[in-house]
């Protein structure tokens, strides 16, 4: 079942939808309001993780997070500032709070651990869930172990020319 992050159609505002077969099938309100921004998401197995960071709401900045099977089920709900960029791994998320200067874990139950960051902004996912931060002066290397954000590295990019606007990885 493919999923369809559709923040702003006039039906159904802040949704969640289930697209079977490319076409808008279930919808599910994760937010409360209609004013979320989806910032960041994504799913492993049947768990989703949404971030909405919209800066013209008078709601917090919150992720969402969902079951998604044959329905979306929606299973917890808090606070995050700026859930600018979010990867699952085994054990929850690892989110990436630009303006926070944070990268969060949560899992569904709500915030595991904080880490300081200095602006972070994209995240890709490497091998054995390791988190690739893109950072203002560098890449920060993160893995998401017994509920707590480890760092396992920083590859420092310190020329303005060599700031890191956005990054992947290869198997």
């Amino acid at each position: 079942m493919n999923v369809g992050l559709c923040p702003r159609p006039a039906e159904h505002p802040g949704a969640l939808h289930l697209l079977p077969g490319g076409a808008l099938g279930q919808a599910t309100a994760l937010f409360g309001h209609e004013d979320a921004i989806v910032g960041g998401a994504d799913r492993l197995g049947d768990t989703i993780y949404v971030g909405d960071n919209s800066a013209f709401s008078s709601e917090p900045n919150r992720v969402a997070v969902a079951t998604v099977g044959d329905t979306i089920t929606p299973i917890g709900l808090f606070d995050v500032y700026d859930p600018y960029a979010i990867v699952a791994v085994e054990g929850g998320a690892i989110v990436s709070s630009g303006f926070g200067d944070e990268l969060i874990a949560v899992n569904a139950e709500g915030v595991l651990d904080v880490l300081p960051s200095e602006l972070p902004g994209a995240i890709a996912l490497g091998p054995d869930d390791l988190a690739l931060v893109a950072e203002v002066s560098g890449v920060r290397l993160v893995r998401l172990e017994g509920g707590a954000l480890v760092e396992l590295g920083f590859y420092d990019t310190p020329a303005l020319e060599d700031m890191i606007g956005s990054l992947g990885a290869q198997p």
